[in-house]
């Protein structure tokens, strides 16, 4: 199921979910979708994907192009976490710069996930 969220600058983003429980907030990477989670997220029960696809990504708008940045981004995730979920656990890796303090657990991945994790905690 796909939704629309409003982002505080008038930009939609593309929120697209499966699966019924746990909100897992699994976020794609760098020119990806909605379609990269959907393929290695697990059908288990109990486990409710939601990707916020970025900026220019996806069925997202791209806003104006001064604001095309990982941090706009990990801003946006953030703020559409705090408005719409309870205590979720969030998957990825540079997008996860600055995270919502109702966060249940945050998983880093990718390269960087250990100076990321470093970064974000002083965020």
């Amino acid at each position: 199921m796909s939704i629309t969220f409003e982002t505080s600058d008038g930009t939609r983003l593309n929120v697209d979910t499966a699966g019924e429980g746990m909100p897992v907030v699994f976020l794609h990477g760098l020119c990806g979708d909605a379609g990269q989670t959907s393929e290695a997220f697990p059908t288990e029960p109990g486990y409710r994907r939601v990707t916020i696809e970025a900026r220019g990504h996806g069925r997202s708008q791209s806003g104006g192009l001064d604001r095309l940045s990982i941090e706009t981004f990990a801003n946006d995730v953030a703020a559409y976490v705090e408005a719409n979920l309870d205590v979720p656990v969030i998957i990825g890796g540079r997008w996860v710069k600055r995270w919502p303090t109702s966060a249940f657990g945050i998983i880093f991945s990718g390269a960087d996930a250990v100076s990321q994790a470093g970064r974000a905690r002083t965020s």
